[in-house]
């Protein structure tokens, strides 16, 4: 269901959840109402009040998109690099950091997978994570500021993924990871970047999802409007190397269809990773000023059209992929 590439010309790539039944005619919130408490409701869903950059939604929604994502970017491998070797060490008990840890389902895998690995999770929003192995550990911590709390050289292997869209100092967080890995330990860092690319050189990513490539740039927009570079992803080697790390694999990248169809349920997966954060978008780009609730509704109309195959161009919208970086570096 995918392809890979450097450019961006890409080659020909070969269960339904509460996003399906998505009301999209929900009564408005005001978007710039103070809140009374730690979340208010914006436009039917909740959002929390202490995060400037990070306007995605918290609820089980949310939780559901998180863990669709992981189950389609889990094809490429749950790890990468020389992770098990550092896992496995027998001398000692190892540790691992994952950054961004949101639904935790990433790191509740690794950590059946390395049972003596003791697996720490850190995320800005408290979660509740229900039937987690005992060699898990979450905490609320704000990133990377809050991350002064974690030892320095206290972790073998650190894992950063979509924190690109979630916080303006990426900079920072890799100065932070470098500073809790211990020497020879290994970061993995997984990142989008948000943008359309065509599979077929005959047609221009306007040309096969026009709905798609428009909500891709509002909502890049939309987050530079909270602080948010997304340019970090064609400089992450340079953020690194300034970090302190040395890279010593070049970068993969990894490219998902974004309307697949329903052909199977890799497919429907897919598909509804990209409805769903559409549906998360929503305050974001409203609040970047191109959007009212309104025309944002009809936008996400025009997506979900292009996703079922009946857009402005057809079934073309399987055309339209967006790229994933994989970038594992050391601390020597």
């Amino acid at each position: 269901m995918s392809a890979e590439g450097k450019d961006g010309q890409v080659a020909d790539g070969d269960a339904a959840s509460d996003a399906d039944s998505l009301d999209l005619v929900r009564p408005p919130s005001p978007v710039n109402q103070p809140g009374t408490g730690v979340f208010s409701v914006l436009w039917g869903r909740p959002y929390s009040n202490q995060l400037w950059t990070y306007r995605f939604p918290v609820d089980q929604d949310e939780v559901t998109r998180l863990d669709r994502v992981h189950q389609a970017i889990r094809s490429a491998g749950l790890t990468f690099g020389p992770v098990d070797v550092l896992l496995d060490n027998p001398q000692r008990w190892p540790r691992l950091l994952d950054v961004g840890c949101g639904s935790g389902m990433w790191l509740t895998e690794v950590a059946v997978q390395f049972p003596r690995v003791d697996c720490v999770g850190i995320d800005f929003l408290e979660q509740q994570h229900v039937n987690a192995p005992r060699n898990v550990t979450f905490m609320q911590v704000n990133v990377p500021r809050g991350m002064g709390v974690l030892a320095a050289g206290s972790f073998d292997v650190v894992h950063i993924r979509q924190m690109i869209y979630a916080i303006p100092d990426y900079a920072g967080m890799l100065a932070q990871a470098y500073r809790v890995l211990r020497p020879g330990g290994i970061l993995l860092i997984h990142e989008p970047n948000l943008l359309c690319y065509s599979a077929w050189q005959e047609y221009t990513p306007e040309q096969l999802g026009p709905a798609l490539v428009q909500w891709s740039l509002a909502f890049r927009h939309g987050l530079s409007q909270r602080g948010v570079d997304m340019n970090v992803f064609n400089r992450m080697e340079q953020l690194a190397a300034a970090a302190g790390f040395t890279m010593t694999h070049p970068p993969h990248f990894h490219y998902h269809p974004l309307a697949p169809g329903n052909d199977n349920s890799e497919a429907q997966n897919e598909t509804e990773c990209t409805r769903a954060l559409v549906a998360a978008s929503r305050i974001t780009i409203v609040e970047g000023g191109e959007y009212t609730h309104d025309t944002f509704s009809v936008l996400e109309g025009e997506v979900h059209a292009e996703l079922d195959g009946h857009g402005a161009g057809g079934a073309r919208a399987r055309g339209l992929y967006s790229p994933w970086g994989f970038w594992w570096v050391r601390k020597e």
